[in-house]
């Protein structure tokens, strides 16, 4: 809606005076989803966010869910073991797998009810993916932490001197192949605190420093998927297909992510 572009421009600009992150195609100045994630240092921009998710909540989740609901008053959706491009298990008519988790959104968990003289329960494979790419990689220094049973979020922020919150976000962020800049707009996001690429950039430089064959395996598949335009995954016979008619121009920076995800399906699989 252009009206409502332009009076959240006027509300970012001109009031609050934040700076202008760059400019849409008509030379308007652009409110996309980046320039409110790289303002959203700010609280205000935080809680602009925090009004947006709240409004897909109601659009994409609590107005489908009414509308599947069958006559037994339940939803039945379909699982499909075998549909993705990483071997995950997708689902469909709705898709239960995007329902936030407590911590974005605990009220819409609530709609969920057991049947008479059921109970419903949750369980989660702990750190999965990280655990994943420590098997895949053999990094010493990940090994040992699971090994040991500690934290291997804090033990990353004791050996790059950050506090854990931030070596979370690494660790998760990393294996999706983001940069310094992605980094610092999630690290500062509603800390009131412009986002500092310099940081981000010497956090994500110690990182692949702690783990060096992380990296090592991170390029190899890489290069990989670059020759073969595919990248063989965890189980011999599978493998994830990057380069395609449908798909011209991959994202190779993927392929670490690809391979993660890949191997933490068929052991979810294996486990199910």
């Amino acid at each position: 809606d252009p009206v409502r572009q332009a009076q959240l421009a006027e509300l970012l600009f001109d009031t609050w005076k934040l700076p202008v992150q760059g400019k849409t195609a008509s030379g308007n100045r652009s409110t996309d989803k980046d320039t409110l994630e790289a303002l959203a240092y700010d609280p205000r921009v935080a809680g602009l966010l925090e009004y947006r998710s709240l409004a897909k909540q109601v659009s994409a989740y609590y107005g489908p869910l009414l509308d599947r609901l069958s006559d037994d008053g339940r939803i039945h959706p379909s699982l499909h073991p075998c549909r993705t491009v990483t071997g995950r298990w997708s689902c469909s008519g709705p898709n239960l797998q995007t329902i936030p988790r407590e911590s974005t959104s605990a009220e819409i968990r609530k709609v969920f009810r057991a049947a008479p003289g059921l109970v419903l329960t949750e369980w989660d494979l702990s750190q999965i993916e990280v655990r994943v790419a420590a098997d895949m990689s053999k990094e010493p220094a990940l090994l040992a932490v699971y090994a040991e049973g500690g934290d291997v979020y804090q033990d990353l922020a004791d050996r790059i001197g950050v506090d854990r919150s931030v070596g979370k976000t690494t660790i998760l962020s990393a294996q999706y192949g983001i940069g310094p800049k992605t980094l610092s707009r999630n690290l500062a996001r509603g800390t009131g605190e412009a986002p500092d690429y310099k940081f981000a950039r010497s956090v994500l430089d110690r990182y692949w420093a702690t783990y060096p064959q992380l990296e090592q395996l991170m390029k190899g598949l890489e290069s990989v998927a670059k020759r073969r335009g595919y990248l063989p995954l965890w189980k011999p016979g599978r493998r994830r297909r990057f380069r395609s008619p449908h798909n011209p121009y991959p994202r190779w920076y993927t392929a670490l992510n690809a391979a993660i995800q890949g191997g933490a399906a068929e052991f979810m699989k294996d486990v199910l």
